[in-house]
């Protein structure tokens, strides 16, 4: 799915389904917002590779510690909270990269970067892709052993709002 293969696809959804579990309906309390820091800087280091970590860690502290809880309200709260958070980030970093459309470094602030359709999967999605993953089953082996045809499985999830 995505330029880095399924390690980081796999990385990315798990991040967004732990800052979704420790997020949602949760007041924005200090271990919740130290949480949300390192699970989006999980997400920043694959989407921003030219920036230096400190950068990084900074921007996702910023980030964790400005939310609101109307941001953290649900889990489709906290998947744009993520969305908005990385689409800012993102014009700083091709900016301060000085890196332009047609470079491959280049991370459109939504839309292109495979981070974007993962931040559209929904709970069900990502467990159910993560569960597919640790069961190392193809789309077909998972389906026969629950039941359901493999095009069910691999079929793609029509994005949560």
């Amino acid at each position: 799915m995505s330029r880095g293969g399924k390690q980081q696809d796999r990385l990315v959804v798990r991040a967004v389904d732990v800052l979704s579990g420790v997020l949602s309906g949760a007041v924005p309390e200090p271990a919740r917002r130290v949480v949300a820091s390192r699970a989006l800087l999980a997400v920043e280091e694959l989407v921003f590779p030219l920036h230096e970590e400190l950068v990084l860690a900074e921007n996702a502290d910023a980030a964790a510690w400005g939310a609101t809880d109307e941001q953290w309200a649900d889990d489709a709260a906290v998947r744009r909270w993520v969305t908005e958070t990385l689409a800012e980030h993102a014009s700083s970093y091709n900016e301060l990269h000085e890196v332009w459309e047609d470079d491959p470094d280049h991370v459109e602030p939504q839309g292109e970067h495979p981070v974007w359709a993962l931040l559209e999967m929904s709970p069900f999605a990502r467990r159910l892709r993560l569960l597919q993953e640790a069961a190392a089953k193809t789309a077909v082996g998972l389906g026969s052993d629950v039941g359901v045809g493999a095009h069910q499985i691999g079929r793609r999830p029509v994005p949560a709002r």
